[in-house]
């Protein structure tokens, strides 16, 4: 009777898109393989970052969980990375997190061939007694742990396995140098603080350039490599539409900081070229060294890496 509903809410100008992807790593940390326990500026003094399986322990009445008994991973999976173990039986306060935070370090993944990339991976967080005021950090670097952007925070108890996926390109550029830190810090006024991380997994997707676009019936976007590259003083960009929409085409340093806005406006579909002079938004001639470029349209998004000569 004049009733009518969309799925999305704006279709049919929004639309779901369906990624096939590869798996690219995965690792369910029975054994550890390439991950750091510990790293520069950790001041815990106790509740450090171990692989084991987890001793499970409760705290007040009705029982509150603050370490999970056991990991994520189905059995026979026992292990996963844990802040600190104490005695079967022992008080929660045994071995929590005490003094300052413990940082877990993901191994190094190199996914700069990778369009697009989605991380997950199941954590726990035991927040309990007077700890109100501390929180589980995640953060992503696309340069080995030089620098860090935040993944998420997780402000309050969680004490679950849950499972959190993230498409890594949307916060920093897809490089060879992907890596992931989980910190865990008791701060301010003590408290129970405990936190866990297993079966962590990485998926890439890589378009095929000569596909069918099978909404718009034409070519699918692509995203083409500049040229030349390296260049100096400047260099050419060449991307496609399979329809016409807003399209931003932006350059971002090796952290991930956004240095230039090339592109951002309504395209026709098709062919579009722009160029980069190698300026910032300011005006000022960035220096030598690896920059990325991001397309985004859309659902569609796309990265690729230039290099500057001076």
């Amino acid at each position: 009777i004049g009733l009518e509903a969309t799925s999305p809410a704006g279709a049919p100008g929004s639309f779901y898109t369906l990624y096939i992807t590869e798996m690219f790593f995965v690792d369910d940390v029975e054994t550890q393989t390439g991950w750091q326990l510990g790293a520069a500026g950790d001041n815990a003094t106790a509740g450090i970052w171990i692989h084991a399986d987890p001793v499970g322990t409760t705290y007040g009445s009705p029982a509150q969980q603050v370490q999970p008994e056991d990991d994520h991973t189905p059995a026979p999976g026992v292990i996963c990375y844990v802040t600190g173990n104490g005695l079967p039986g022992g008080a929660a306060g045994d071995a929590d997190v005490d003094g300052g935070c413990t940082t877990l370090l993901s191994p190094i993944f190199d996914l700069e061939d990778a369009t697009m990339a989605f991380v997950s991976y199941h954590r726990w967080f035991g927040e309990a007694g007077n700890s109100t005021d501390d929180e589980f950090a995640v953060d992503v670097s696309s340069n080995g742990g030089t620098s860090w952007v935040p993944l998420e925070r997780v402000p309050n108890n969680d004490n679950t396995w849950r499972k959190m996926t993230f498409r890594i390109d949307t916060f920093v550029p897809l490089t060879a140098q992907i890596r992931f830190r989980f910190v865990a810090c008791d701060l301010n006024q003590g408290g129970l603080i405990e936190a866990a991380i297993d079966d962590l997994a990485i998926e890439s997707f890589t378009p095929n350039p000569g596909a069918v676009d099978q909404i718009g019936g034409g070519l699918a976007p692509q995203l083409s490599q500049n040229a030349p590259n390296p260049f100096r003083p400047g260099t050419t960009i060449n991307f496609r539409l399979s329809n016409a929409g807003q399209a931003r085409l932006e350059i971002f340093d090796a952290s991930g900081r956004l240095v230039r806005t090339l592109f951002d406006r309504q395209a026709d579909a098709g062919q579009q070229q722009v160029t980069w002079d190698g300026l910032d938004d300011q005006g000022h001639q960035v220096g030598s060294g690896v920059y990325f470029y991001r397309l985004t349209s859309g659902a569609f998004q796309q990265s690729r890496r230039l290099t500057i000569l001076r």
